[in-house]
């Protein structure tokens, strides 16, 4: 699990990617739930990949640090920006 954490595991590594590692703690349970994603059990672990959302379409969205995120398609190009910012954690960002 040390591996997945933020503090420099996968979860800083991964994020400028745009990949979210969501677990059974914190916001991670909502956040599975807005993206139609299954909701990790104790101990499970999620990875998803999210893109930018205009808040408009009608794909399933989150709302992370003052922007709509949807799952990425796979003709999505990887967006490398911050998804949140002063946080470690993309979940205790949420506004």
């Amino acid at each position: 699990m040390k591996r997945a954490r933020g503090n420099g595991g996968a979860r800083d590594k991964l994020r400028p990617e745009g990949i979210l590692i969501l677990g059974h703690q914190g916001s991670d349970p909502v956040i599975a739930r807005e993206l139609d994603l299954p909701v990790p059990s104790k101990g499970e672990l999620l990875s998803v990949r999210v893109v930018p959302d205009d808040g408009i379409s009608p794909s399933a969205k989150t709302f992370i640090a003052d922007q709509y995120w949807r799952v990425a398609s796979p003709g999505d190009p990887i967006v490398e920006r911050r998804m949140y910012a002063g946080s470690s954690d993309p979940t205790t960002d949420r506004a």
